[in-house]
């Protein structure tokens, strides 16, 4: 009797580990489907986001440059002398082409013109001077490379090429002309709305009479919001 209900019991305890492991491999399976599909949803989603255009057309945007420093250096055989001149920052006006997609690269290609850059005084030798009125309007052609982030958010940077067109003040009696600078920032869209925080550099070239400026750079952040039709 005592070997019966052993045996019983052996047979009892054997179907109830079978039954657990039979429920624990189901789960497993199923939770193993649910992690696939999961995974394979996931990378459908990728591959359909993958090149998507963030933006693209031709756009017009308007934007405001925060530079506000003019570095000037110039070389000699006694040494080097620098000249600071501050700025106040100016408005602009631009219009590109965009081909922007995501997580693949693409580009921009615009011009902005910077309206009555005004500069207000000159820092030289630890002294400064203010200036009479002066101002310079400048044009930029700036194409620029890009990589999407995500279905908004973009990486993008180049270089830019500056064509003063318009001068005043002490500026009249100088020559000035264009040179090669560079632009980095990150920009968000949303639909045709743009926005975007730059980084920049403008390089002209300046001259006093036959004497040639060494270095010659305005920089600082702007930025600009737009819309692409």
């Amino acid at each position: 009797m005592f070997d019966k209900n052993c045996r019983g019991n052996k047979l009892n305890f054997a179907f109830v580990l079978l039954a657990a492991a039979s429920l624990c491999l189901t789960e497993n399976e199923a939770i193993a489907q649910s992690s696939s599909n999961q995974t394979s949803s996931t990378s459908v989603d990728t591959m359909e986001n993958l090149g998507a255009q963030v933006t693209k057309g031709v756009g017009v945007n308007i934007g405001y440059s925060l530079a506000q420093d003019w570095d000037l250096k110039i070389n000699g055989i006694g040494g080097s002398a620098a000249v600071k001149i501050k700025s106040s920052g100016a408005p602009g006006i631009g219009i590109r082409y965009s081909d922007i997609k995501v997580r693949s690269f693409g580009y921009t290609l615009g011009s902005v013109i910077h309206i009555d850059r005004r500069f207000d005084s000159a820092e030289f030798s630890g002294r400064s001077e203010q200036l009479p009125e002066s101002k310079l309007t400048m044009i930029t052609v700036e194409p620029n490379a890009t990589f999407g982030l995500s279905s908004s958010l973009y990486l993008f940077g180049g270089p830019n090429y500056l064509i003063p067109v318009g001068k005043t003040g002490v500026f009249e009696s100088l020559t000035i002309e264009g040179d090669l600078g560079v632009q980095a920032g990150l920009g968000f869209a949303d639909g045709p709305l743009i926005a975007e925080l730059q980084y920049q550099t403008l390089n002209p070239r300046l001259k006093v009479g036959p004497i040639a400026f060494d270095e010659s750079r305005i920089w600082g952040f702007g930025l600009r919001v737009g819309y692409t039709f």
